[in-house]
């Protein structure tokens, strides 16, 4: 999770879906990642604000919430 987060803080955006996508198939630890309950969590996240050394991650979980 710490190795994902870095590579946010690394890109200064917070594309959370498409930087999983970007995960080298050769990297097992991130690969475990990708079916974790944490990224169940981070499609469900609606905003992310990436401001060094942090990850803020707006999560709702249904529409007026």
């Amino acid at each position: 999770m710490i190795c994902l987060l870095s590579r946010y803080v690394a890109q200064g955006k917070g594309n959370l879906l498409g930087e999983l996508e970007e995960i080298p198939q050769e990297d097992e630890a991130l690969q475990r990642l990708k079916d974790s309950s944490f990224v169940k969590v981070l499609e469900s996240a609606k905003k992310a604000l990436v401001l060094p050394p942090f990850v803020y991650i707006a999560i709702r979980p249904r529409l007026g919430v």
